[in-house]
């Protein structure tokens, strides 16, 4: 009965997460469309290769949010509100110090680069203020962290998905505060960015000190062995998140110089899109995230496997589902979102969501190594891929290959990563790599197989640019198409069960209530 309701408690978590995101990307195209039509083309390249730094940061904000939240579950099975609170504080106090880090190595590199790149000189002055601003924006996102990761330990999403729905509205307001601004507007853009970054981080202190008063109380205690593996654990965390930061301005550098700012301005819409999908991935990871670390805690390996195979497939499901239908459709949705569609865009979106199908069982396997802290192995790995996806990148660009191969490039890296991942699982934590590989992995390369080949029929046949009408009825099949192939192909005949079960008995409450 105990695990019945932990997994109604993860599917409740996941819609709270789903609904958080279906209102934040709704506000967030919008006030894409609108940050275009407000700065042009040229700024809001600008913006996607200087001030991407906020984006960046957001995504490591994940990533510290779920190391200090690691420590809270593991510590809020012990019930020792105690070690929570000192958890809390060495979370404040190690984010502070890496963030610190981190706007000093991207100081440095600003100061060589931002001369260098391929924008006009009358820009420059703009883009190093720009950079500042998302610096200190970048800092206080980070500073917000530790209460994230108080929420998210006392599975409070719903309050979690309110602070991020803030956060969605008080960018929109960004956006819109432009239009007040008859001069500079990118650089009073990422000015409007920062205090929104302030208003969030102290609406968030002010919730978690009323709701967990206990749990986020500083205290200065010693302890060394906490110190020690909380400095580990976020410190390869942060290791692999700068490998991936340093790739990432690596490959927007890159297409500056081969292209120019109009290669950045697309890349930023295929960067938004592929954001707006790994988030729903990510929320769907959320879910499963505080039970499987407790599980790992407690020792029950059999139900700490179950969920990892659980969330891996449910994962891959997500990004295979919403990858497939950005791919077929991408030319009307980009024109219904931004007004007019940048060049090479549509080929950058469509690439993207192969890197995404490619890498989307490798979100599932991740948590082994969160729920372990063994991440040593893992981080040089993750790396190692991510150097040589660079580097590859920078050969196809160097022999004039078509600027979309930078992506497919990094589809393949995705699966080198997978296959690393999987070795190591099973050296690290001796997980069970060769079931994994039978049950989850060979499902997930039949399923995207057959979702590349229906996506060359779907992409033939289906002319979804313009009608409303004609974009409906195709995108309904195409959504009937790729949910039947996942569930006929990526669940077994229990878990199919499962899934019809939980169906109906949706249907029944209504029916019911009704």
């Amino acid at each position: 009965m105990s695990r019945s309701n932990d997994n109604r408690r993860i599917a409740k978590n996941s819609l709270y997460l789903y609904v958080r995101k279906l209102i934040t990307v709704f506000i967030g195209l919008y006030a894409s469309r609108l940050l275009l039509e407000q700065l042009g083309l040229d700024d809001f390249g600008l913006y996607g290769l200087v001030g991407s730094v906020i984006m960046l940061f957001g995504s490591i904000k994940v990533l510290f949010t779920d190391s200090i939240r690691r420590f809270i579950n593991i510590e809020k099975g012990r019930r020792n509100v105690e070690r929570i609170r000192l958890i809390f504080t060495y979370g404040v106090i190690l984010n502070l110090l890496i963030a610190l880090i981190f706007v000093l190595i991207v100081e440095v590199a600003g100061v060589i680069m931002i001369p260098k790149l391929n924008i006009i000189p009358e820009s420059v002055p703009t883009a190093f203020w720009v950079l500042q601003f998302s610096l200190a924006s970048a800092v206080v996102t980070i500073m917000t962290t530790p209460y994230d990761a108080v929420m998210i330990a006392n599975e409070r999403f719903d309050a979690f998905a309110i602070f991020a729905v803030v956060d969605a509205v008080l960018r929109f307001a960004a956006v819109l505060l432009l239009i007040f601004c008859p001069t500079n507007k990118l650089m009073w853009y990422s000015v409007f960015m920062f205090l929104a970054a302030v208003i969030v981080r102290i609406l968030s202190a002010i919730y978690c000190s009323r709701k967990f008063g206990d749990e986020i109380k500083y205290l200065w205690k010693r302890d060394r062995k906490l110190l020690r593996d909380m400095t580990f654990f976020s410190g390869w965390n942060f290791l692999g998140r700068a490998g991936w930061t340093l790739y990432d301005g690596g490959i927007n550098i890159m297409l500056n110089l081969f292209g120019g700012v109009l290669v950045n301005a697309a890349r930023s819409v295929a960067m938004n899109v592929k954001n707006l999908v790994t988030q729903f991935t990510l929320d769907t990871l959320s879910g499963f995230r505080p039970q499987t670390v407790k599980s790992y805690g407690a020792g029950d390996m059999e139900r700490f496997e179950t969920l990892v195979f659980s969330a891996s497939k449910f994962c891959y499901v997500v990004s295979a589902v919403l990858a497939f239908m950005c791919a077929v459709f991408c030319h009307f949705l980009i024109r219904l979102w931004l007004g007019e569609i940048p060049p090479y865009s549509v080929e950058f979106v469509k690439a993207i969501m192969l890197v995404i199908l490619m890498g989307g069982p490798n979100t599932g396997i991740n948590m082994v190594f969160d729920s372990s802290a063994k991440l040593k192995q893992f981080e040089i790995w993750t790396i190692t891929v991510f150097a040589i996806s660079l580097g590859g990148g920078y050969m196809v660009l160097y022999w004039g290959a078509p600027y979309y191969l930078v992506f497919v490039v990094a589809a393949i890296g995705e699966l080198l990563q997978m296959a690393g991942s999987l070795v190591l699982a099973h050296k690290v934590v001796s997980f069970p790599a060769a079931r994994y590989f039978r049950e989850v992995m060979v499902r997930c390369m039949v399923t995207s197989a057959v979702l590349c080949v229906a996506y060359v029929g779907f992409n033939s046949y289906f002319v979804a640019h313009e009608s409303w009408f004609t974009f409906i009825w195709e995108a309904a099949v195409a959504l009937m198409f790729v949910l039947a192939v996942c569930y006929l192909l990526m669940f077994n005949r229990t878990e199919r069960g499962l899934v019809l079960e939980m169906v109906g008995r949706k249907f029944r409450r209504k029916s019911s209530a009704v």
